[in-house]
C-alpha cells in the first residue's frame, strides 16, 4: 500500500517519515467484525466499543507543521485500542488553519470544520456537535455535505453502537462530556484526550530524571513515569483531579506533545491497506521546489503522543496492559 508522504513547504521534516494511509483514518476495521459491547465499565480491561467518533480541537491541541497527519494517526491508534471502527473530525477557527493543513487532514479521511472566528468559537461548535451525534445515533445532520463519500463517518454511523473521544485540554468541554456519560442509552463511554501534565512536566528541574541513567529520551522511561506521578500527585486534589473533564469522562488518555515516541512502523502497517489502496502510487513531492522530503529512514520518533491513561482515579502507562516502567 502506498503511505502517505508528509513535508512542510520549504524545508525538510526532520523528525517525521511516512505515515501509512492504511492506519491513518480510513483503514478501519469492518463493522461486521466489531464486538458487541462489553458488560465492564466503559474504558476497563478487556472493554470494546464497535465504534469511536473522536472530536479533536485542533485551537486546543496543536500540531506542528508537518506533524498533523502523524497527530491525527496517534488519535486513531489509541481509538483503536476499544474500538473497531474510527473517524476523526476537527475543529478549528477559520483562519487558523491554513489550506495546506487543512487539505493533508481531508486527504486521510479527516472530516473539517471550520468555526466562526469569535472567542471559543470552536469550543461551541464542537461541543454542540457532540451531544448531535450522540443523539442523532453517530452522524450529524452537516455529514451530508461535509463528510460526503468519507467511509469512516459511515461506518460509525452504521455501527450497532458506539463511544466518543474528545481530544482537549479546555475545561470548557466539561459538560458535552457529562452529557455523553450520563446517556449510556445512547453511547457507550466518553474519552477525553488532553495534555494535562506535560507543560508542568517539561520544566527544567525534571530535565535530567525523565532523560534517564542510560538517556533513553523517548517514550514512557522510568524517568518519566516518576516525574508524571509526582506531577499529578496522589489525592484528588492534583492536577487530574480537579479537572472538571477528567471528572465528567469515564477515562482520560494524557497527551504529551513535547516527548518523543516511536513513529508507526510504516511497512507493517500498510499491509493492511485495502485492494485499492494498493494501487496508488506514492505522494511525489519532488515536482516542487518548494517543497523537501527529506530521506527520513533513520528517524524513529517524533515528539507528540499518548503516555499514560487515567481511569477511577488510578495512572496506568499507555497503551492498555503496559507494566509500569522500572529502573
Amino acid at each position: 500500500a502506498a503511505p502517505l508522504c508528509v513535508a512542510v513547504r520549504g524545508r525538510a521534516n526532520p523528525g517525521l517519515r511516512r505515515v501509512p494511509r492504511a492506519h491513518a483514518v480510513r483503514g478501519c476495521r469492518a463493522v461486521t467484525n466489531a464486538s458487541a459491547v462489553d458488560s465492564a465499565s466503559p474504558f476497563a480491561p478487556g472493554w470494546r466499543t464497535p465504534a469511536m467518533a473522536v472530536f479533536w480541537d485542533l485551537d486546543n491541541l496543536r500540531p506542528p507543521a508537518g506533524y498533523e497527519t502523524l497527530w491525527a494517526y496517534r488519535l486513531v491508534e489509541a481509538a483503536f485500542e476499544f474500538a473497531d471502527v474510527v473517524h476523526i473530525r476537527a475543529y478549528a477557527r477559520e483562519g487558523t488553519v491554513d489550506g495546506e493543513t487543512e487539505q493533508a487532514l481531508r486527504e486521510i479521511g479527516v472530516t473539517f470544520t471550520k468555526c466562526p472566528t469569535i472567542s471559543e468559537g470552536a469550543d461551541v461548535i464542537l461541543s454542540t456537535d457532540v451531544m448531535n451525534l450522540v443523539r442523532d445515533g453517530g452522524h450529524l445532520a452537516a455529514d451530508a455535505e461535509n463528510a460526503k463519500g468519507n467511509v469512516a463517518a459511515a461506518a460509525v454511523k452504521d455501527a450497532s453502537s458506539f463511544a466518543v473521544m474528545v481530544a482537549t485540554r479546555d475545561e470548557g468541554m466539561a459538560e458535552c462530556l457529562a452529557f455523553v456519560s450520563a446517556r449510556r442509552d445512547l453511547c457507550d463511554g466518553a474519552l477525553v484526550a488532553g495534555e494535562f501534565l506535560a507543560k508542568n512536566m517539561h520544566r527544567p528541574q525534571f530535565a535530567r530524571a525523565m532523560s534517564g541513567t542510560a538517556g533513553d529520551d523517548a517514550g514512557v522511561t522510568a524517568g518519566y513515569w516518576r516525574i508524571l506521578t509526582h506531577v499529578a500527585g496522589k489525592t484528588d486534589k492534583g492536577i487530574l483531579g480537579k479537572s472538571k473533564l477528567t471528572k465528567n469522562a469515564d477515562a482520560t488518555i494524557l497527551w504529551d506533545s513535547k516527548r518523543l515516541f516511536d513513529l508507526p512502523d510504516a511497512g507493517e502497517a500498510c499491509e493492511e491497506g485495502t485492494e485499492e489502496e494498493e494501487t496508488e502510487e506514492p505522494t511525489d513531492a519532488s515536482g516542487d521546489d518548494d517543497w523537501e522530503v527529506d530521506d527520513l529512514s533513520a528517524i524513529d520518533a517524533a515528539p507528540g503522543g499518548f503516555a499514560a491513561m487515567f481511569r477511577d482515579g488510578e495512572l496506568t502507562p499507555w497503551p492498555p496492559g503496559t507494566p509500569i516502567p522500572e529502573e
